[in-house]
């Protein structure tokens, strides 16, 4: 099961899995049952009983495999949240601003846009 959420509360059957994308900041918390998980990148392997909690600390998967039935409580931190925000708009500034860099991009871009052309100095 895949899943894409900011907070929820799920139940497993006994050897049933899910995965969560890009979880680095999200709290797994075992409200019942017994929980193994493991991250990508990660040589730990983390095993929740009963009311234990571990925040998920790497970047890209983290697979949740329930050892008995379990109930399963996912938070995502809203400071992860904001964090993820800031990330993707700094990347995208960062990829329009490498273009600027590219041969011809700038001038390519000042054609299409006299306005620019004629506010620049010179």
């Amino acid at each position: 099961m895949n899943l894409n959420v900011s907070n929820a509360e799920i139940s497993l059957s006994e050897s049933q899995f899910l995965t969560l994308s890009e979880a680095q900041g999200v709290r797994i918390e075992c409200l019942t049952g017994s929980l193994w998980l493991t991250q990508n990148g990660d040589r730990r392997d983390v095993v929740l009983e009963s009311g234990e909690a571990f925040t998920l600390d790497r970047p890209g998967q983290a697979l949740i495999y329930a050892g008995a039935p379990a109930k399963v409580a996912i938070q995502s931190s809203v400071n992860e949240d904001r964090r993820s925000t800031w990330k993707r708009a700094n990347d995208a500034i960062a990829l329009w601003v490498s273009r600027f860099r590219e041969p011809d991009y700038a001038t390519n871009v000042f054609r299409h846009y006299p306005a620019i052309r004629q506010a620049l100095p010179g």
